[in-house]
């Protein structure tokens, strides 16, 4: 096993962490407004959930795109 296979194996890993991450954070963020009783901060908070959500996919396919075209 050379240095290229630890790599790819721990970007595959943190690739996985990072969806998880992301994945829990939007449940997170919807049960909490689901709970909220207050919905006009809900909607604000929804708003940025998406937002933020959005950002990080685009920022996880960029990523995937430049390490999947390096091999």
């Amino acid at each position: 096993m050379n240095l290229t296979d630890i790599y790819s194996i721990m970007t595959i890993l943190i690739g996985i962490l990072f969806w998880i991450g992301i994945i829990g954070g939007i449940i997170g963020g919807l049960i909490w407004i689901w709970k909220n009783k207050n919905w006009s901060k809900s909607k604000k908070t929804a708003i940025i959930i998406a937002l933020v959500a959005g950002l990080l996919i685009v920022y996880a396919g960029i990523f995937l795109i430049i390490t999947l075209g390096s091999n």
